[in-house]
């Protein structure tokens, strides 16, 4: 097992590095120039003269060859530093950090979201199989799963926003304050979640299909053991496997969607501060917050492979 997990951080390092060069190569090719974007939010277009761009240039480093520029990005990030914020003028970790947090809660409501609603239905379709019930879940699962979800996020806000006033439209909350937050994270996290329903939906109505025709099933029936029990003891304990696999990919999946879900509802985090920076063509705050977004997703990948296995004891690693 510990070779394995050795392994498979081998491989998200990897790919940290292959998402580096991207992220890196990707900013520059953005047209724009981030120093006279820069000088033009600080300074009149007067006061700019090609010689103090030429000085704020160099003092970024921006007048080196890119590939020196890498070599440079990748020492600092080796060591920890993500840079300073061109735009913010402070250090690219500490503006994320205070950020993260929003993100985190986004992204576990959602998930919440989802397996609150993907389990029970699946379960439901999956013991309705064949029935009229049963395609109606699979429809709606289906639908869930392919909708966009700024689509979503939009018909959301037109009825429980705008059209019942039910759910404010945007802001996080007042800090400290929890009802205050989770009011604000409702119609956020349903927008996130219902996508993750439907995946999660779909994978528990085929576990469950597949589970509930094993022989333990049927014996289980058979001794005249409560159907509840059956279904939840029995049937759901033994296809939590994929299904765990499932959630776990999920809230790399929220994770990633963070950035147009707080876009759309107005909410701070590592999302919205990614696409700000990228308009602001803020490369150091952008590199941030990419390498942030993928140890984020690569760390639930490993920790979901490792949790495969540890459920599913059958499998050897070599």
């Amino acid at each position: 097992m510990l070779h394995y997990i050795g392994r498979r951080l081998l491989a998200a390092l990897a790919q940290v590095w292959v998402v580096l060069v991207i992220s890196f190569i990707l900013i520059r090719l953005t047209p724009g120039d981030p120093v006279t974007a820069y000088l033009s939010r600080v300074q009149s277009e007067a006061t700019v003269s090609p010689e103090y761009v030429a000085q704020v240039r160099r003092q970024l480093g921006l007048d080196r060859p890119v590939v020196v520029q890498f070599w440079r990005y990748l020492g600092r990030v080796a060591r920890g530093d993500l840079g300073i914020s061109y735009t913010q003028s402070e250090p690219v970790l500490h503006v994320i950090l205070s950020q993260l947090p929003y993100t985190i809660h986004l992204a576990l409501a959602s998930l919440l979201t989802s397996v609150a609603i993907g389990i029970p239905l699946g379960v439901y379709a999956a013991t309705h199989h064949g029935g009229v019930l049963d395609y109606a879940a699979t429809a709606a699962a289906t639908v869930g799963y392919s909708v966009p979800r700024f689509w979503i996020g939009m018909i959301l806000i037109l009825v429980f926003a705008v059209g019942l006033r039910l759910f404010p439209v945007i802001g996080v909350g007042a800090p400290g304050n929890a009802p205050d937050i989770l009011y604000h994270l409702a119609l956020p996290a349903c927008t996130l979640g219902l996508a993750g329903a439907a995946y999660i939906a779909r994978m528990t109505r085929s576990a469950m299909l597949e589970v509930l025709s094993e022989d333990y099933v049927r014996t289980a029936r058979a001794k005249g053991v409560l159907e509840r029990s059956v279904l939840i003891r029995h049937a759901l304990r033994n296809a939590m496997v994929p299904i765990t696999t499932v959630i776990g990919l999920s809230l790399g999946r929220a994770l990633g969607g963070s950035a147009i879900i707080e876009t759309l509802f107005g909410r701070v985090g590592i999302g919205s501060l990614l696409v700000e920076s990228i308009t602001q063509r803020d490369y150091a705050l952008v590199q941030g917050t990419v390498l942030v977004f993928a140890l984020g997703v690569f760390l639930v990948n490993v920790l979901v492979d490792v949790g495969y296995a540890w459920l599913n004891p059958r499998i050897r690693f070599t």
